[in-house]
C-alpha cells in the first residue's frame, strides 16, 4: 500500500504541476480542456494517495482487505483505460500501463499470503 501511495502521490503532483508535459508523455493532446482535466485528476490522485497512506495503518484486516480488492480493480481498470485510450501510443503510455497492471497483480498475489493491513502499536 505504501508503494502505491507514493506512486499515486508523484503521479498526482506531476499532473498538477506540469499537466502539459505529463499529457505529452502519455501520448494525449494538450488542449486547454485536457490540461484542466489533467489537473483535476492530479488533485483527485493526491487526495487518494493521502487517504491510502493514512487509512492502511488504522483499520482492521477485514476492512483493509476489502479496500485492497477495490485497489486491485481500480489499478486493473486504470491499466486497461490508459492502454485503450485514444491518442498516440508512446513509451510513457506503455510504462504507465505496465505499472498499473503490475500493482494490481502484486495486490492480488499478496492479499491471500498474509494480512498486510495490521494495526501499528
Amino acid at each position: 500500500m505504501a508503494l502505491d501511495s507514493v506512486g499515486t502521490f508523484v503521479f498526482g503532483a506531476l499532473l498538477l504541476v506540469t499537466p502539459d508535459v505529463s499529457l505529452e508523455f502519455l501520448g494525449f493532446g494538450t488542449t486547454e480542456v485536457e490540461i484542466w482535466f489533467a489537473r483535476f485528476i492530479g488533485l483527485l490522485s493526491l487526495t487518494y494517495a493521502i487517504l491510502l497512506s493514512t487509512t492502511s495503518r488504522h483499520v482492521e484486516d477485514k476492512y483493509f482487505q476489502r479496500a485492497t480488492w477495490a485497489l486491485i480493480g481500480v489499478n486493473a481498470i486504470s491499466a486497461m483505460s490508459i492502454y485503450g485510450a485514444p491518442g498516440q501510443m508512446t513509451t510513457g503510455r506503455e510504462v504507465s500501463t505496465v505499472i498499473f497492471a503490475l500493482v494490481s497483480f502484486l495486490f492480488l498475489v499478496t492479499l491471500p499470503i498474509k494480512p498486510i493491513g495490521y494495526k501499528e502499536k
